[in-house]
């Protein structure tokens, strides 16, 4: 049985998000492909956050599905593509972006999970990036966002 994107969301977030870490990788240096990653990344768990909230049809009343935790979904879009992407401005933006989006969108299922993994994307960049005005950027917008405190 091959798996489908619809059957399994947190499969196809990973593909996305390796598709992404490809795209950061030194042999490709393609940030762009892994910013439209994250905006599609996006837009799939906010649609899998709407579908949550529909009343499920009940085929096979004795087969038990593990629910899928939030976090689990934070981790798989979007550990890789912050870990890989440290140390590049514009892919952490897009990330503290993302992570407020989704926090807006679904705050009781998503909020945690976007705050911290937001708080773990700026560890990284801390590490990562040489430039201390665009770690300075990317704390100011985390803050504005409302992800981190102040």
């Amino acid at each position: 049985m091959q798996v489908q994107f619809d059957d399994d969301p947190r499969y196809g977030l990973v593909v996305l998000s390796e598709v992404a870490v490809r795209a950061l990788s030194t042999g490709e240096n393609d940030p762009g492909t892994a910013l439209d990653v994250i905006t599609t990344a996006v837009r799939a768990m906010v649609h899998w956050s709407d579908s949550m909230d529909a009343v499920p049809q009940v085929r096979h009343s004795r087969f038990i599905v593990q629910p899928i935790e939030a976090s689990e979904l934070f981790e798989d879009a979007f550990r890789w593509i912050a870990r890989d992407g440290a140390a590049q401005l514009e892919v952490q933006l897009r990330l503290q972006d993302a992570f407020a989006a989704l926090a807006a969108h679904d705050p009781a299922r998503f909020g945690a999970a976007a705050r911290g993994l937001a708080a773990e994307a700026l560890d990284r960049a801390a590490l990562a990036m040489r430039l201390s005005s665009d770690i300075e950027q990317l704390h100011r917008q985390s803050r504005r966002l409302g992800l981190v405190e102040t």
